[in-house]
């Protein structure tokens, strides 16, 4: 986790790289390339991420299609508490 955002992994199966969008009402940020690691956190339509990088992570675990590692960037009212309680 950085001061600004999270970065994980995401199943390329419901993330469009042309766009920087989801196909799904909510997904799973994970730790690594797999279902067999831990989530980190979830992503849904309206929050913003990017990409740290475009090229797909293979993993045998839940996702054919491959992983990509992505930065999904917290909202302002998340900003605003990580500096009120830190």
């Amino acid at each position: 986790e950085t001061k600004w955002g999270v970065t994980g992994y995401v199943c390329s199966k419901y993330v469009s790289s042309k766009t920087n969008t989801i196909d799904t009402s909510s997904l799973y940020v994970r730790s690594g390339p797999g279902t067999n690691y831990d989530i980190i956190t979830t992503i849904s339509p309206k929050e913003t991420f990017k990409f740290v990088n475009t090229s797909k992570y293979d993993n045998e675990k839940g996702c054919s299609d491959g992983w990509y590692k992505i930065t999904v960037y917290k909202s302002l009212k998340n900003i605003y508490n990580y500096y009120k309680f830190t």
